[in-house]
């Protein structure tokens, strides 16, 4: 849900299909390397052992995606009601 957010809440204004989600490319290498240290820990042993954490099902991931896109398209509802409030 955090990639999410970050996507959302580049802008206040702005929607994000407008700015375009690959055009801040901090952003896009900030989120590989989260993703790739979330699978480290969810997944490898040695990260499970660390963190003492346990691999997801893909009914978590589905949940999870499900939420995201929601709070993707709440947050440019939110902008777009914001622009709309300002004409």
């Amino acid at each position: 849900m955090q990639i999410a957010n970050a996507f959302a809440c580049r802008s206040s204004k702005s929607s994000i299909f407008k700015l375009g989600f690959f055009s801040n490319r901090l952003i896009i290498i900030g989120i590989v390397a989260e993703v790739i240290l979330s699978a480290f820990i969810i997944y490898h042993p040695l990260g499970n052992r660390i963190f003492s954490t346990a691999p997801l099902g893909v009914e978590v991931w589905l949940l999870l995606i499900i939420f995201s896109i929601a709070l993707l398209f709440a947050e440019e509802l939110r902008k777009w009601a914001s622009r709309e409030k300002g004409k």
